[in-house]
């Protein structure tokens, strides 16, 4: 059994068994669940379709799922992939100051490429700031007619965010990734399926270092929120950026409608596409 099959175990042992012990008896009023499906579509002629679930459960538990389906087009040759990811998560806290997590999630592209990924997260809330780390471990299968090729990777995620003024929320992120063998030969051995393009590389994740900063200000009728994004490549150590910004609106007491606007440009040249996602959520 390999070290990261070995982790993925623990992690649902965990979720299922430990994290109950933890929780508190009582399920807080204040706790709200939420479905939201969200359409993304790029000028690249592509497009995204999710269905993701928050939902609250009694002794301040939440369950996480998602589940998605992509089509990444390829400008160059027209090829199309068509991939899908499938999510489970479960969170709670010990004194709604700690917050606990942790989650699995599958991406495959239905022919050469899969993905899997635990996730856990850990946290503590201050009056105003909260600290969050997110460590995780990752499986990457490439396989072709000929061979197949197996990399796994670590790694963690460090949050920290802040409140101001009562209505703005602040944060910056920082991600790093440690992998078990150099990837410079999977550039070579992905270019032979037509894979080396923008969009794929960052849905997979094969990032070295991930920096963010981002914010919301929320409002009577709804919340405004941006982000600026910068990932290292751990194939070349090129530079992706992104940058978006969301505008949601409070449609009725349980209903709001966002709506996303962003880019994504290499080595800071002109954008390599721009995308746009609508998002509708109900809250109970």
């Amino acid at each position: 059994m390999s070290y990261a099959h070995t982790i993925t175990i623990a992690g649902v042992l965990f979720a299922v068994l430990v994290l109950p012990l933890y929780a508190e008896t009582e399920t807080g009023s204040d706790s709200i669940s939420l479905v939201t499906l969200t359409v993304t579509a790029d000028s690249d002629d592509g497009s995204d379709y999710f269905l993701d679930a928050n939902i609250a459960l009694a002794n301040q538990r939440r369950l996480i799922l998602s589940v998605g389906q992509l089509y990444i087009k390829s400008s160059e040759t027209n090829q199309q992939i068509e991939p899908y990811t499938v999510l489970v998560g479960l969170e709670s806290e010990f004194d709604a100051k700690m917050p606990l997590g942790v989650e699995l999630e599958y991406w495959d592209d239905q022919e050469h490429v899969n993905v899997k990924t635990l996730r856990g997260a850990v946290g503590y809330q201050f009056e105003k700031v909260n600290i969050l780390i997110k460590p995780q471990i990752r499986e990457f299968n490439f396989t072709t007619v000929r061979t197949t090729r197996e990399y796994s990777s670590e790694g963690f995620t460090v949050n920290i965010g802040a409140e101001f003024l009562d209505n703005l929320y602040l944060y910056g992120e920082y991600g790093k990734h440690y992998y078990s063998s150099t990837l410079l030969n999977i550039a070579e051995f992905l270019l032979a399926l037509d894979y080396v393009r923008l969009k794929l590389v960052n849905s997979v994740g094969f990032a070295d270092d991930i920096y963010s900063l981002g914010g919301s200000l929320y409002l009577s009728w709804g919340s405004l929120s941006g982000y600026w994004l910068q990932s290292v490549s751990a194939i070349d150590q090129t530079n992706t950026y992104s940058y978006g910004g969301t505008v949601e609106v409070d449609l009725l007491q349980q209903l709001s409608l966002g709506l996303s606007l962003g880019t994504q440009s290499y080595e800071r040249d002109d954008p390599e596409f721009v995308f746009g996602t609508l998002a509708l959520s109900y809250y109970w």
